[in-house]
């Protein structure tokens, strides 16, 4: 039963955006944000922006339970010992192993799904790899990709 129910948070969760655990702990957590908050605003006066985050009270400051996690810290230490003139990614997320990396290394990332943000470190290039057209356009160093 419990391995369904783990099925079943995961598939709504990370499929569908509907996270039950977190609407949960959101529904708990009310209480103490409404009564926190009452204190605070007998001592505010000024204009208050109210954007909570219920949930927050009950979970870990981070997850390193994903393979993800470990695997983006092991290799961006391999990165870091060889010391390379240029690190080139191709397809991951920014927000993990791009991001360690573009701490110590300027990192040339192709992606076929577009990043808006510009990052220190970071150098995007959109590119779908299934047509070549879009790639042979980047230089690296006076010779094409």
């Amino acid at each position: 039963m419990k391995q369904i129910l783990i099925k079943l948070h995961w598939l709504t969760s990370s499929q569908f955006g509907i996270d039950p655990l977190r609407l949960w702990r959101s529904v708990c957590g009310l209480p103490t944000f409404i009564s926190d908050w009452w204190k605070f605003r007998k001592t505010y006066t000024g204009k208050i922006t109210i954007m909570p985050c219920l949930h927050d009270r009950f979970e870990e400051g981070g997850t390193t339970k994903s393979e993800y996690f470990w695997q983006d810290l092991l290799v961006s230490r391999w990165v870091y010992e060889a010391r390379p003139q240029l690190h080139v990614d191709v397809g991951s997320r920014v927000d993990g192993f791009v991001a360690h990396v573009a701490s110590f290394r300027e990192v040339e990332v192709f992606d076929i799904r577009n990043i808006t943000t510009q990052v220190p470190g970071i150098v995007f290039r959109q590119a779908d790899f299934q047509s070549m057209k879009s790639v042979t356009s980047y230089t690296n160093g006076g010779g094409i990709l």
